[in-house]
């Protein structure tokens, strides 16, 4: 199973490429996205068939990545909650549960933003582009 959608290469530097492309409710907050959250999204992906600028290029994203980005993105904050309003129940009540539970889904959502900036400081793409739709104008 893979993620494939198309985007417009805007960027080549070395085997890499950034593209834009439009952004769907699928890739809402999966972290691959470089640009923030507008309408339109940047991208960098592995330019491996030596796509070049205005090309309309397929992109891939493979689907344990997806996998395993969803369980990050969703489920580990999910278990911070839990864990955390459990934790704080047992020593204080159900205040405390309600604070501690959230207090632990802040921490947990900043250790996710600082593993996502490593991940980018280390380069890992994971994101290839897999073939040329068309190729642009220069």
């Amino acid at each position: 199973m893979m993620l494939e959608e198309i985007g417009q290469v805007i960027k080549v530097e070395g085997n890499q490429a950034t593209v834009a492309m439009d952004r769907h409710s699928a890739c809402a907050h999966c972290g691959i996205c470089i640009a923030g959250c507008n309408e339109k999204m940047e991208i960098i992906a592995e330019n491996s068939i030596g796509s070049k600028v205005n090309d309309l290029v397929k992109v891939a994203v493979s689907g344990p990545v997806i996998l395993k980005s969803a369980f990050i993105v969703y489920i580990i904050p999910l278990f911070g909650l839990v864990l955390g309003y459990l934790a704080g129940r047992h020593f204080g009540g159900e205040k405390l549960g309600v604070v501690s539970g959230l207090s632990a889904v802040a921490l947990v959502l900043y250790g996710l933003h600082y593993y996502d900036r490593k991940l980018k400081k280390a380069n890992s793409l994971i994101v290839q582009i897999t073939g040329i739709v068309q190729e642009g104008k220069e």
